[in-house]
C-alpha cells in the first residue's frame, strides 16, 4: 500500500513538474519574442526618424546651395543646418545602442536554432525533497546517457554545473540530451534510487 501511495505521489509530482516546465518555457519564449519585436519597432522607428531628418538636411542644404551659399563650412554652420546634423548623429549614436542590444540575443537564438536542428531538447526540473542524490556532488550521480546538466538556478543566483556540484530541493536544474529519451529524463528526475 505504502508502495502505491509512492508512485502515485511521484507520478503527481511528474505530472507538476511537467506542467511547471511548460509554463517556464511558454514564458520564457513569449518573453523572447515580444524583446525581439521591442527592439525591431525601436529600430525601425529611429531608421524612419534619421531617414526624414536627412531628407529635410539635404533640402535645407540645397535651398541654401541655391540661395548662393556655395562655401561647404559655412553652410554647415548655419543653426538649422548644424542643428539637424546633430540630431542625425544623436539617433544615429542611439540606434547603434539599439542594434547593440539586438546582437546581444545573437548566440542565444543562433543555440536555440541549432537545438532545433540536432534534435536536442533544452529542459528545467525544480529538484523534488525525495530526489535521492540532493547533497551529493553530480559526479556520484547516475545520470542517463547523454543527459548533460548544464547549470543550476538557485536562491542565490546560477552556478554553472560541474562534477562537485550539489543540488537542494527547489533548486532548478537546467539539462541537456536528445528529444527522443526525454521519457527517459524525466523518469531519472522522479524515480532514481
Amino acid at each position: 500500500m505504502m508502495g502505491t501511495w509512492r508512485r502515485i505521489r511521484r507520478d503527481l509530482v511528474l505530472a507538476a513538474t511537467g506542467f511547471q516546465e511548460a509554463t517556464i518555457a511558454i514564458a520564457e519564449r513569449v518573453h523572447h519574442r515580444v524583446q525581439q519585436v521591442k527592439i525591431s519597432m525601436e529600430m525601425s522607428d529611429l531608421e524612419r526618424q534619421i531617414k526624414n531628418r536627412q531628407a529635410l538636411l539635404g533640402e535645407k542644404t540645397y535651398r541654401k546651395f541655391e540661395a548662393g551659399r556655395s562655401d561647404m563650412d559655412l553652410l554647415s554652420q548655419e543653426p538649422v543646418i548644424s542643428d539637424l546634423s546633430r540630431e542625425i548623429d544623436a539617433l544615429q549614436n542611439q540606434l547603434t545602442l539599439v542594434e547593440e542590444r539586438s546582437t546581444e540575443e545573437e548566440p542565444i537564438r543562433v543555440f536555440e536554432h541549432a537545438l532545433e536542428e540536432s534534435g536536442l531538447l533544452l529542459q528545467h526540473i525544480v529538484i523534488p525533497h525525495q530526489f535521492p542524490w540532493v547533497g551529493k556532488p553530480i559526479q556520484e550521480w547516475n545520470l542517463p546517457t547523454e543527459m548533460r546538466i548544464l547549470y543550476v538556478r538557485r536562491e542565490k543566483g546560477i552556478e554553472i554545473a560541474h562534477g562537485r556540484t550539489v543540488v537542494e530541493p527547489h533548486d532548478q536544474v537546467t539539462y541537456i540530451g536528445p528529444r527522443r529519451k526525454t521519457h527517459l529524463h524525466k523518469w531519472f528526475w522522479l524515480h532514481s534510487e
